[in-house]
């Protein structure tokens, strides 16, 4: 397992966003969030006592007087049309593939399409559940929704036009009985966070190739020396090349207690971890922006979507911490005199006990090395052909400047 301990931050939100309901009426749950290319937030929820749910839609742009507030585009509450009692927790919520103004959502064997212009559905579909159970999670990729299911390890793909089904992918590795907590299909990847419910140590992060539903990686967990139970995942493939991990080490959260967020570069050999954030108070699910500039999580609790630049998730100092622990001493001698560092000086960084941060330490004062001009640092990285990683943690945190 890669160290990563060392990179502890506790992070900030940028702005909140909280819908009265959640302040007015007991028992309430956020259980979705999606994220449009454009950033308007879709929200989805239920109600432990009265088993209605709701879906809200928040626009990308915030009232002028306050930063805590954005317009609500769509606001529906939905009554109780089922005696079972876990349904209300299936409703999911993804926005369709480039669009801020059509949302599907999935609840029991249900799928509907809302048009937010209209504020109304627009079509619906019963779908075949499996092992019994409801619509657990879902995600679109283009032109197709990808479903898991209570109890299963089928997921199922439907047209995201007319709302057929296409296939069904078993992800191989997960035994019937578990189910995806949370995914994310892009590209020719299932991201998944599966489990059983159970609170036995059998949590995990992985990446299924789609053809298949073979196993591609299993991401790490925060550390080996407790049990931690995983809650959701986001991912920046084409911008970032990342995915962001919820960790918790208990089963339920507890007030006072940090989540933990695991950030993978997917660029890297074996999906290498290469920050370690941890986010007060709950985080039930995490979403990252297409453009990779922001990210968003959800309390199930409180009903909080929090809203964070990635440029704050990972900043100047994390990207020097990642780059000295990772270069070797003879790729540090490399950069030295790339950087035509004179050799009595490359000689003392070379010999010290942390070679890499003290040559980072040399760089700035020469100004080579600044927190708003790394384009430098990033070229010799990739002409001495050092760590992919360090290459890549270079071009993230270069990128989530430019945005």
């Amino acid at each position: 397992m890669t160290e990563i301990s060392s990179f502890l931050v506790c992070l900030h939100s940028r702005y909140c966003i909280q819908h009265s309901r959640f302040t007015r009426q007991d028992g309430w749950r956020l259980y979705d969030l999606s994220l449009s290319l454009n950033g308007n937030i879709a929200v989805t929820g239920g109600n432990e006592k009265t088993h209605r749910t709701y879906i809200d839609v928040y626009t990308n742009v915030r009232y002028s007087d306050s930063r805590d507030k954005r317009k609500i585009i769509y606001s529906k509450e939905f009554e109780k049309h089922t005696s079972d009692e876990w349904e209300y927790r299936g409703r999911k919520v993804s926005f369709y593939h480039g669009s801020d103004t059509t949302i599907l959502s999935g609840l029991g064997g249900k799928l509907v399409v809302i048009d937010l212009i209209q504020g109304r559905i627009i079509r619906y579909r019963d779908i075949k559940l499996v092992n019994h159970g409801g619509i657990r999670c879902l995600s679109v990729r283009e032109t197709e929704i990808f479903i898991g299911f209570y109890q299963s390890n089928k997921i199922t793909v439907y047209d995201v036009i007319d709302l057929n089904e296409i296939k069904s992918i078993i992800l191989q590795g997960i035994q019937d009985g578990y189910w995806p907590y949370d995914m994310t299909a892009i590209a020719d990847r299932i991201f998944v966070c599966a489990g059983d419910g159970k609170g036995e140590n059998n949590y995990k992060s992985l990446i299924f190739e789609e053809k298949n539903g073979r196993i591609l990686s299993e991401l790490t967990k925060p550390t080996d020396t407790v049990k931690w139970y995983v809650n959701s995942v986001g991912v920046n493939m084409n911008t970032l090349g990342i995915a962001g991990v919820v960790w918790n080490n208990s089963i339920y959260y507890k007030e006072g207690e940090y989540n933990t967020v695991v950030f993978y570069s997917l660029l890297s050999e074996n999906n290498c971890s290469f920050l370690i954030v941890e986010v007060e108070y709950g985080v039930d699910r995490i979403r990252i922006s297409d453009k990779g500039d922001k990210m968003i999580t959800g309390d199930q609790r409180t009903g909080e979507v929090k809203v964070y630049d990635m440029s704050e998730v990972f900043t100047y100092s994390h990207f020097k911490k990642k780059l000295a622990s990772t270069l070797r001493t003879d790729e540090c001698a490399k950069l030295a005199n790339f950087f035509n560092t004179h050799k009595g000086q490359a000689d003392a960084i070379l010999r010290s006990d942390t070679p890499s941060k003290n040559l980072f330490l040399e760089l700035e004062e020469k100004g080579i090395l600044q927190p708003h001009d790394v384009e430098r640092l990033i070229k010799a990285l990739g002409e001495l052909t050092v760590n992919p990683l360090c290459c890549h943690v270079a071009e993230i945190f270069l990128k989530t400047r430019c945005k």
